[in-house]
């Protein structure tokens, strides 16, 4: 196979139809596949705490629980959109306007969502906006809450956090 060949079977593999399918490459036959669920991921962003180092932690805890999340809905054949992963590599969160755009901008890829899953148990302002938009465009919710097992809520005591 050429050069020019690969790139046009890498072009196809990689776009989108309007119609939601995208092309499978068997041999030299372009074939329509069912596209892939497209999940919009609601977790929390904004860290909590009252000191800096708690709020460090927690602001890690959540792009860690988000990184999980859309690992997940890949393993499961999704393909996860979480814009708080996305928007705050250039939108200042720390900026009223800016971090308004990224819930905009947010919005916009939750309306081409098929399901939006909510991870944890702490709904943020940000994700009961996610959530209400969701209801109103009649967009599937499902929820994910991690039950911690005896071990892990032992050590939350132990060391006296507000959870792992």
């Amino acid at each position: 196979m050429n050069m020019r060949m690969a790139a046009r079977i890498s072009l196809l593999n990689a776009q989108a139809t309007e119609k939601g399918v995208f092309y499978m490459v068997k041999g030299k036959t372009a074939v329509k596949e069912p596209s892939l669920k497209k999940v919009f991921i609601c977790s929390p962003f904004r860290p909590r705490g009252k000191t800096k180092e708690e709020r460090e932690r927690d602001w890690k805890r959540n792009i860690d629980v988000a990184n999980k999340a859309c690992r997940y809905a890949v393993d499961h054949g999704c393909v996860p959109y979480a814009p708080h992963l996305y928007f705050p590599q250039f939108l200042s969160e720390a900026d009223p306007d800016e971090r308004e755009m990224g819930i905009l901008l947010g919005l916009t890829w939750l309306a081409g969502c098929d399901e939006l899953w909510v991870i944890g148990d702490r709904i943020s302002e940000g994700m009961k906006r996610e959530i209400s938009k969701a209801d109103e465009w009649k967009i599937p919710v499902k929820h994910f809450i991690h039950k911690a097992s005896v071990a892990e809520r032992f050590i939350v005591v132990i060391l006296g956090l507000d959870r792992i």
